[in-house]
């Protein structure tokens, strides 16, 4: 009887750990940035409104992603090097508080940014 209140108990947690997952997903924006270039981009940071992430490396023909969770209106900048060059630049997408979906940010070897996004408001 013991074993088989241990194995409820822990069905229930599991159930309970997905629900918060999910409401934590449901309360995201995941931000891609895939690397389409022939070349290897460093110390790439994406800024936002009280916020920001940093990575230092994606390699050609990579990808990385990161949801955060916005906390007031937005914009969306990122600044990378890439062929020892710095680029700093303001992307025009804004998020607010309570919004979630997907932001792609492909960038070419022109340094070419392309973005894609499918913002919604909770």
């Amino acid at each position: 009887m013991v074993k088989f209140i241990n194995i409820i108990f822990i069905l229930f947690l599991f159930i309970g750990c997905q629900k918060k997952n999910s409401y934590i997903e449901q309360n995201s924006i995941n931000i891609t940035i895939k690397n389409n270039s022939n070349n290897d981009i460093y110390n790439l940071k994406v800024l936002f409104y009280k916020g920001n992430f940093s990575v230092y490396k994606i390699e050609k023909k990579q990808s990385f992603s990161k949801a955060i969770k916005p906390t007031g209106d937005s914009g969306l900048a990122i600044k990378y090097k890439i062929n020892n060059k710095l680029v700093n630049k303001k992307l025009g997408i804004y998020f607010s508080k309570g919004m979630r979906g997907n932001i792609l940010i492909k960038i070419n070897s022109l340094n070419e940014i392309d973005i894609e996004n499918n913002l919604t408001i909770n």
